[in-house]
């Protein structure tokens, strides 16, 4: 699935575009209509302290990996029927996987 080719500078790009007015990235920094999203990935879902997440994203019990947010990102809300997210998703692979480098990236 990972692409030599993705680009965490574009998967920045589409964080700011597609994310942003939903989720923060930085330490400390307050939830939005989203959880802040501050070194989630490789981590299990539901833990930002102070967040109320929905009972299906909890149910779900996802660990945030590649394979994970893939298919979250390309259709959240078919993937977690019930979720809080209204986000429809990022059809086009590359665009996912240039997400996932930027995310995984901001989380080292």
């Amino acid at each position: 699935m990972k692409s030599e080719l993705s680009d965490p500078n574009v998967g920045k790009k589409l964080f700011k575009t597609r994310c942003a007015c939903c989720h923060t990235l930085e330490l400390g920094a307050k939830h939005k209509v989203g959880p802040n999203l501050f070194g989630f990935y490789g981590k299990r879902s539901c833990t930002a302290e102070g967040y109320a997440y929905s009972d299906a994203i909890i149910k779900k019990g996802y660990y945030w990996d590649d394979e994970t947010l893939n298919a979250f990102l390309e259709d959240p809300r078919r993937n977690v029927p019930g979720t809080k997210m209204l986000f429809a998703g990022l059809k086009k692979q590359q665009e996912r996987e240039d997400l996932m480098a930027y995310l995984k990236k901001i989380s080292e």
